[in-house]
């Protein structure tokens, strides 16, 4: 998970070792059409915004977007299944153990994904990617079910959260990575922003054990990039030889690492 340090990118370092367990993923990011089915159920509320580029009453095939975390996370669970996580997103991303830089692998991205556009294009319009996922790069960004924190562990909580992919309307090549992490307030909204949803496979084990929220699994850490500066992952953070498994004023969290101890003071 994430980038080598030679990379330089901040917030996808340190790059670290885990599991997955065996997850399904939409194959195709949630349609217009298919999210509109929801609010005729009473399950969802209407996606925020009328701008053109909104794709609500607009446009079937292409993916809903203009909905907030919220409402993403509603229509997943009326599905039976969650928001998929940053190391589902990414592992599904890359290919695995193929560590592609886009969802496709290394070929630029023209022809192979929905950017440098005015709008949207109908979902599935572009080859598939690793396991036969289609717009993982491109498109939509798409929201994931994790609030936005430095690795190597996931946040408790938190102000953002984390989207994932590159949209239509991006010119650089990086923001279509693999590694890419976007975030922001989950009451935010945008022609940019929509998802897709994961469950876990029928008969799944969880590695690390059951996660926090239904049908989830508990994150772990089995190592981590800790430099060149004689520091060594310790089972929660990197450390000296000998030190704390926590720095001062902080307590181990199964599946989120490091967190601060109940009424330790804050550290200015």
């Amino acid at each position: 998970m994430g980038s080598p340090r030679e990379r330089r990118v901040r917030d996808e370092q340190p790059r670290f070792s885990t599991k997955v367990a065996n997850f399904c993923l939409d194959t195709y990011e949630v349609t217009a059409a298919s999210y509109a089915q929801c609010v005729e159920h009473g399950a969802c509320s209407e996606p925020h915004g009328s701008q053109n580029t909104c794709n609500y009453g607009r446009r079937e095939d292409h993916p809903v977007n203009c909905v907030d975390w919220q409402q993403a996370d509603a229509y997943c669970k009326s599905q039976g299944a969650r928001l998929p996580s940053e190391l589902e997103w990414e592992y599904a991303a890359r290919g695995g153990a193929h560590y592609y830089p886009y969802a496709w692998g290394s070929e630029a991205p023209d022809q192979r994904a929905c950017w440098k556009t005015t709008q949207t294009c109908p979902v599935g319009s572009f080859p598939p990617g690793a396991f036969g996922v289609r717009d993982l790069s491109g498109n939509v960004w798409e929201w994931t079910n994790d609030w936005y924190g430095e690795y190597p562990w996931p946040q408790r909580d938190g102000r953002d959260k984390v989207f994932r992919g590159g949209g239509w309307s991006r010119r650089r090549e990086s923001s279509l990575s693999t590694t890419l992490r976007g975030h922001t307030p989950p009451r935010n909204w945008g022609s940019h922003l929509g998802f897709r949803c994961a469950r876990l496979a029928q008969g799944a084990e969880c590695p690390f054990g059951p996660g926090d929220a239904p049908g989830s699994c508990r994150h772990g850490v089995l190592d981590t990039d800790c430099g060149n500066d004689g520091q060594r992952f310790n089972g929660q953070r990197c450390a000296s030889a000998g030190a704390p498994a926590c720095a001062p004023g902080q307590e181990p969290a199964s599946g989120h690492g490091c967190v601060p101890r109940a009424g330790a003071a804050a550290a200015l």
